[in-house]
């Protein structure tokens, strides 16, 4: 997820980025690192989670990331992102009680659970997503290695977005989906 956000930022000068359910913000600290001239917005709705990314963000000294707490892209209105990414929840929640105890007994159920098929998070944040980003601002959303074919014709099916497809992990598995919004 990270390298697919940093190759599409490159097509920004200084890209607005939105990193939704931030957790301990690896993933929006790994992009402010990488890119200084960007200006990053993470965003959670646990308060615990805030805490740990604020405690990550001053051991970096980074200056370019603020977090925000709230329910997925609604602290971002008025932000205008040139990028979204995510790795939200998208275990289907029949599956949860499979998942093995390094997952289960250390990740909140909040983090994990993506509703009946794992893909209720996916439609809301695409959803915002295709109203929020600026035309020609991509989303980028990690999903489970079985929902490369479920996820891409969500994201479809909510519209405002071209060009939608899936990029596998170095396992070869379906992993992140992303999407264009239209002009």
């Amino acid at each position: 997820l990270v390298e697919l956000a940093l190759e599409a930022a490159k097509a920004f000068e200084a890209p607005r980025i939105v990193d939704v359910g931030t957790g301990s913000g690896c993933i929006a600290l790994a992009l402010a690192q990488e890119l200084p001239a960007a200006t990053v917005l993470a965003i959670d709705r646990s308060p615990e989670a805030l805490s740990i990314a604020r405690q990550n963000l001053e051991t970096t000294g980074l200056k370019n990331v603020t977090l925000a707490e709230g329910d997925l892209l609604t602290p971002a209105r008025g932000f205008a992102p040139d990028l979204v990414v995510s790795n939200p929840p998208y275990i289907p929640t029949r599956d949860l009680a499979t998942l093995p105890p390094d997952v289960i007994d250390f990740e909140p159920r909040l983090a994990l659970d993506g509703g009946s098929d794992g893909l209720d998070v996916v439609r809301r944040l695409a959803t915002q997503a295709a109203a929020l980003l600026k035309p020609g601002g991509r989303l980028l959303i990690e999903v489970g290695y079985d929902q490369g074919g479920s996820a891409p014709a969500a994201l479809r099916a909510v519209g405002g977005f071209d060009d939608v497809r899936v990029e596998r992990d170095y396992g070869g598995r379906d992993r992140v989906v992303l999407a264009t919004r239209s002009a």
